[in-house]
């Protein structure tokens, strides 16, 4: 299963106000992950990743975009994986984007509403 489809899955199951664990749920190495919003501007993306966009970021067009968001994972300062996420799955609040998170606090909640999720505060 690929990395889209199983995060997907993994959201879906999160039940409101119970945690969507990144660590547990994306086992390939990563150190941060990075959420985008939709119509992130390529300039903002950039500095967000420290320099040029990986192609998995590029080919997902979240600057022309508004029925995804984009999460980047993270390693030694560069991008290795990116995933598209329906917004119909997972919605984020402006105050989570473009924020490096690292790994061992990538902890996602799901809010009463049903598709919006936020960073669980320690």
């Amino acid at each position: 299963m690929d990395l889209t489809q199983s995060l997907t899955q993994a959201a879906e199951r999160v039940a409101p106000g119970q945690v969507l664990s990144l660590d547990k749920a994306v086992t390939q190495p990563w150190d941060h992950v990075l959420l985008l919003g939709p119509y992130t501007p390529n300039d903002l993306m950039q500095k967000a990743v420290g320099g040029t966009l990986p192609a998995a970021l590029e080919r997902i067009e979240i600057d022309k975009r508004d029925d995804v968001n984009a999460i980047v994972f993270m390693l030694d300062g560069k991008a290795s994986a990116a995933v598209a996420l329906p917004r119909r799955v997972a919605d984020f609040r402006k105050t989570d984007l473009l924020r490096p998170v690292p790994r061992q606090q990538a902890q996602l909640v799901r809010a009463a509403s049903g598709v919006d999720f936020r960073w669980q505060t320690p």
